[in-house]
């Protein structure tokens, strides 16, 4: 079964916005859990905001969800994510970037992360984007697992653009597989984005984040949620259970 991770940066936005503790990232993540979720994401910056590092200890203390910190391979954000010892972490970009990390640039930051956080017991996996060089690249530091970043998807202009995007990540999907590395997706997805990813056989778990907290704000988050688990499992192809 195909899992949905959701991430909570919008819901940590809006209390910024209004300032204040509300709404609570706790709450947020009891709804999650609710609407069927498998884990909470959390996008944590040097900025230590809008999410600060009480927030990840309190949801990681609250044990409601597994919860993964998205970080940049940054020596003090991987301090962090060790101190707070989360579920696992996801290395990405910097926040708003439609790809995956460049590993050229940053592969020795990296694979000296991943290394770190392994020895520390907690997942990982590497944003990159949806081919080949990308994925041989990760795996060259030392990745387990990848997850295909979906904004080009998301963002391209026609159909014909959309789907040669679509078949780039599909093909993606097949190859991280042959390479041996497990394989998640997420990055903008809107509810027709997701079904459409989730019908790649490869693909394990989906991560959507405003688009869920969007539909919250008419539904409640807990139906938002249930709402993307139900579409995304329904065409999502049947697989063995797997670890997660």
């Amino acid at each position: 079964m195909i899992r949905l991770g959701v991430g909570l940066g919008a819901v940590a936005a809006v209390r910024q916005a209004l300032g204040g503790r509300e709404p609570d990232l706790g709450a947020a993540a009891h709804g999650c859990k609710l609407g069927g979720a498998d884990h909470v994401v959390v996008r944590a910056t040097t900025a230590k905001a809008p999410v600060t590092e009480r927030d990840v200890a309190a949801l990681v203390e609250g044990g409601v969800l597994p919860v993964w910190m998205s970080i940049e391979p940054d020596a003090a954000l991987v301090a962090w994510a060790l101190a707070a010892k989360p579920a696992g972490v996801v290395l990405a970009p910097a926040p708003r970037s439609a790809g995956g990390l460049e590993l050229g640039t940053r592969g020795p930051a990296v694979e000296r992360a991943l290394g770190e956080l392994r020895a520390a017991g907690i997942a990982t996996a590497v944003v990159v984007d949806p081919d080949e060089q990308a994925l041989v690249a990760a795996t060259g530091v030392g990745a387990e697992r990848v997850e295909l970043a979906t904004g080009r998807f998301v963002g391209a202009t026609g159909e014909d653009a959309r789907v040669a995007a679509f078949r780039a990540i599909a093909r993606a999907a097949a190859t991280a597989s042959a390479l041996m590395l497990r394989v998640s997706a997420g990055g903008a997805l809107g509810l027709l984005d997701a079904e459409r990813v989730a019908t790649v056989p490869e693909v394990e778990a989906i991560v959507i984040g405003r688009a869920v907290a969007a539909r919250a704000v008419f539904e409640g988050l807990a139906r938002a949620t249930e709402a993307f688990g139900r579409r995304i499992g329904a065409v999502a192809p049947a697989a063995e259970e797997e670890g997660s």
